[in-house]
């Protein structure tokens, strides 16, 4: 009788057990949310007052918010948010010349109306540019045929300098949107995209920017006369300049499409 009460009290223990942790471990149903990543942040592009910031959308976000620092309450406040059907990006406006911002992306999914934010993307720092930011040294570069081509020559129009080489992969990602850019506006913007490898690797970067079907007029910078202005110890680095000389951006780093356009749109303001 010991031996059956015993054994029905382990096969009761045993059921109990199972259960509890069938219980325990069974997913939140309907907490689509929990799975969702946070953003990553692909770039930012600044003005004299303005920061625009972009990231990758996540999937199954219905949309984003993003927080800005609020140093004087040191914590992050909302200070935008944007639809999932809309690009992703987000244009930071009224802020401080030459001050630098942080920011944060989080995705979030709405269910029965309320929007559930899933953790932030990592901090983002950008500086917007100061009113004395301009470009008052002139350089020069190297077509394909020889020539010098001097950026005092086009003064007076909208400049776009990209510095690149075909063995860096960042360059490498963001050339068909530098070639998507140029196609669209190379009347009214001039593009200097500037190789950096050496004169005896020219006819391999010509390959190339052959084999992929770029349009964009390639240069290249044997003399050092542009990575010595703009240099910043990596690659890519892109310089906007407006018409008046005023450098709207210099950075290092990979721009997604989304950006750069926005870079271009600013120049012809």
């Amino acid at each position: 009788m010991k031996k059956i009460t015993k054994l029905f009290l382990t096969l009761a223990i045993t059921v109990f057990a199972a259960l509890l942790m069938t219980i325990v471990s069974k997913p939140e149903i309907g907490n689509a949310a929990s799975k969702l990543a946070a953003p990553k942040i692909t770039g930012t592009v600044s003005s004299e007052k303005t920061i625009t910031i972009s990231w990758k959308a996540v999937k199954g976000a219905d949309g984003y918010k993003i927080y800005k620092y609020n140093s004087s309450k040191k914590k992050y406040k909302e200070c935008g948010s944007v639809d999932a059907s809309s690009p992703c990006f987000f244009e930071a406006t009224g802020l401080k010349s030459g001050k630098t911002y942080k920011f944060k992306v989080a995705a979030y999914v709405e269910k029965s109306g309320k929007k559930t934010v899933q953790k932030k993307s990592s901090v983002k720092k950008a500086k917007t540019l100061s009113k004395q930011s301009s470009a008052t040294e002139d350089f020069y570069v190297y077509d394909v045929d020889g020539n010098k081509l001097s950026f005092s020559e086009y003064h007076g129009k909208p400049v776009i300098i990209n510095i690149w080489a075909t063995w860096c992969g960042p360059c490498v990602r963001e050339l068909p949107g530098f070639d998507n850019l140029y196609k669209e506006y190379g009347d009214k913007v001039k593009f200097f995209m500037v190789n950096c490898e050496d004169r005896e690797d020219q006819d391999y970067v010509m390959e190339f920017v052959n084999e992929y079907g770029y349009a964009f007029p390639v240069s290249f910078d044997f003399d050092y006369s542009v990575s010595s202005q703009f240099s910043t110890g990596y690659i890519p680095v892109t310089v906007a300049i407006k018409a008046d000389g005023t450098v709207i951006y210099f950075d290092s780093g990979s721009l997604p499409e989304s950006s750069l356009k926005a870079l271009v749109d600013q120049l012809l303001e």
